[in-house]
């Protein structure tokens, strides 16, 4: 299953989004931890890991890094 390395900027809403391959779970891992030590001071900076089918299904299951919070609001 693929992994998604996402950084999400609270403050702005930036996503920045990189897919690793089955093969390159070593890598993902290793990215992860360096991007996490990177951003340690800034409270408004989340680094996470997170394995999903498709881009597409990591939207609908983590549509809160993708969307707005009106859109949020109007898809409950």
């Amino acid at each position: 299953m693929p992994q998604f390395l996402i950084v999400y900027n609270q403050l702005t809403g930036e996503v920045d989004l990189r897919e690793y391959g089955d093969d390159a779970r070593d890598e993902a891992l290793e990215r992860r931890f360096a991007l996490e030590l990177e951003h340690r001071l800034d409270p408004h900076i989340e680094v996470v890991l997170l394995g999903a089918r498709s881009e597409a299904v990591l939207h609908r299951t983590h549509a809160r890094y993708f969307k707005t919070v009106r859109e949020l609001v109007d898809s409950a």
